[in-house]
This record gives structure tokens, C-alpha cells and sequence, in this order.
């Protein structure tokens, strides 16, 4: 006999497949948030949705933002804890830097402003003029 053929009679455990071979092996990863990222998530679009001179509608979104950059001037309301400006009537917006007379019983303009001088400060108003009606009569009924 060889000396190959005796080494294998007295270890029959070399070539074959030993009890930690035969297990399964992962190949993937599990997979955290971290691996499975989409790329860089959209943001939350703050900022101009209408400039001035550009005509709004009624009920549209004029500006979206997290704290008071811009307040409500004529025909414009703020909805939602985020304070956007909204246009109550279709017309042109305008755009306006006025000298700030704010309402402190509100809780997100009292949370603010509540701890700075307001003597000489200054905000940017949003306003909407509405559109002028047009000079013509329909009649509708004759009573």
C-alpha cells in the first residue's frame, strides 16, 4: 500500500466533508435601513410656490414653510401648524416689505416672537389683489 492509501485508512475524516461544512452558509446580507437606502430622499418643498405679479388662485398654496419668513397681508390666510399662505380670492400676488403689527393671541406668533425687540423690524408680507370684475351685464330675469 502507498503511503497516501494508509494516511487515509487511519484518518477517515480527510476527505470528506466534515459536520461545520455541511451547514448552510449565508451569502446575502440581512439587510438593515442602512443597506437598503433609496438614495438621497425628496425634501419636504418649503419655500415660493408663487412669486410676485404671478395670478392666484382661490384656496392655492402661495408659500410652505416651517417658521414665519413671510406673514398674510390682503386676501391671503394661514392654514396648518407650518404657517403656509394660502390665497383667499383668485387675483395677482405681490410680494411686500412692511413694518411688522403682529397679533400675540395667536400661540405660533407668540412662540416666535415673544422674546425679541420689535421696535425696528421689518417682514415680508404676501397679498393677492383680485382681479378686476369686467364692466358687463347679463340679465338673467325681468321681473
Amino acid at each position: 500500500m502507498s503511503a497516501v492509501g494508509l494516511l487515509i485508512k487511519a484518518l477517515p475524516w480527510i476527505g470528506r466533508p466534515s459536520g461545520c461544512m455541511t451547514n448552510s452558509i449565508r451569502r446575502a446580507s440581512k439587510g438593515n435601513r442602512a443597506c437598503r437606502q433609496d438614495g438621497q430622499q425628496k425634501g419636504q418643498g418649503y419655500g415660493w410656490k408663487l412669486r410676485s405679479g404671478q395670478i392666484a388662485s382661490a384656496g392655492q398654496l402661495l408659500y410652505k414653510q416651517r417658521i414665519p419668513r413671510f406673514h398674510p397681508g390682503l386676501n391671503v390666510v394661514v392654514r396648518g401648524e407650518k404657517m403656509s399662505l394660502y390665497a383667499a380670492v383668485r387675483g395677482k400676488v405681490l410680494v411686500t416689505r412692511e413694518k411688522v403689527q403682529l397679533n400675540y393671541d395667536n400661540k405660533q406668533v407668540a412662540k416666535h416672537y415673544e422674546k425679541r425687540d420689535m421696535t425696528s423690524l421689518y417682514k415680508k408680507y404676501y397679498h393677492v389683489i383680485p382681479l378686476p370684475q369686467k364692466n358687463e351685464f347679463e340679465l338673467v330675469a325681468q321681473i
